[in-house]
């Protein structure tokens, strides 16, 4: 069974990292172009997201590298204040993302899935950056105990894909709709629809919570833990919009609570590990829990400069 979602409190589930994939690897090239009249976007394979199971066929998400501009912006961020790390992130993303529906209209990085949030970031810093500006874990080998190095990565090019994602939970898999790219569930004669929200979903309800909270409204986590996820097609919500499914929220039984509840526990779609062969007992595999390798402040950085440059500044010895 994956491991519990954790949605309680919603600002930390704001920017829960991600996601169960399909294993399939797509190549993408280092991009070091940095003006931004030049630079290209890429398409991403899909398949490869976290949340791949609930884009629409024929959609197309695209991205580029990260401008010197762009990471400017993002150096400043606060992190010890949530709401700025998920405003810089979502600024990156709108800068840097593309998002194309089926129709062949555009969208927006607010069609994008909440929990594919981190995993793009990651595939975005990749592209900016040079190969050898990874970020990276030591860990030590189970079975011949030598230390290796794992680098943090969401796509294959000169290293491999490292990024296991946690897979769609046995429970869940009788209920998911290929076509419509959500859950369906049959409750009492009414059928629920979830899937992981949107950004733009996420990013409503979050304006929503800082002004009942200006206001000392009472805010019911359980109410901002199941609603968003029945709004699964959508990118945005009105003010009246929130106000009648609250409603429809307060009317509900005991039965469908229980059954959205439990189903939105087991939709844990995220990155779970890190995972590389050993090189001293490959075909054997090193495997490591995934943690944020660094603070946000500094994803961007290009510690492969910092290094080159201030070392040449240290005198020998």
């Amino acid at each position: 069974m994956a491991k519990k979602n954790e949605n309680d409190d919603i600002l930390n589930k704001y920017i829960a990292n991600e996601t169960s994939a399909k294993s399939n690897q797509t190549e993408i090239v280092i991009n070091e172009i940095r003006d931004n009249n030049t630079m290209k976007y890429l398409n991403v394979d899909i398949q490869i997201l976290p949340c791949s199971y609930f884009y629409k066929k024929g959609t197309q998400i695209k991205i580029r590298a990260a401008s010197v501009s762009e990471i400017q912006a993002f150096s400043v961020v606060d992190d010890n204040n949530l709401p700025d790390i998920v405003e810089k992130l979502n600024e990156m993303l709108k800068s840097c993302v593309k998002y194309i529906h089926p129709s062949g209209s555009f969208g927006s990085y607010r069609d994008l899935r909440d929990q594919d949030r981190i995993f793009l970031i990651f595939m975005i810093r990749e592209l900016t950056f040079q190969s050898n500006n990874t970020l990276s874990k030591n860990v030590e080998c189970e079975h011949c105990k030598n230390e290796v190095v794992i680098p943090y990565r969401a796509t294959p090019a000169n290293t491999p894909r490292t990024f296991q994602c946690y897979e769609m939970n046995e429970e869940l898999i009788p209920y998911y709709d290929d076509e419509e790219g959500c859950f369906k569930f049959e409750i009492k004669g009414k059928i629920w629809k979830l899937a992981p929200p949107s950004i733009g979903i996420q990013e409503t309800f979050y304006k929503d919570i800082k002004s009942k909270v200006a206001q000392d409204e009472n805010i019911k986590k359980s109410f901002l833990k199941v609603i968003p996820f029945t709004l699964w097609d959508r990118n945005t919500i009105s003010e009246d919009g929130i106000k009648a499914k609250e409603k429809e929220y307060k009317t509900m039984d005991d039965e469908t609570f229980n059954v959205l509840n439990h189903a939105i526990d087991l939709m844990n779609f995220g990155i779970k590990e890190l995972k590389i062969k050993c090189p001293q007992c490959d075909p054997l595999e090193v495997v490591t829990k995934f943690v944020f390798p660094t603070t946000f402040s500094n994803l961007f950085n290009n510690q492969s400069i910092l290094d080159r440059y201030f070392k040449k500044q240290i005198p020998n010895v």
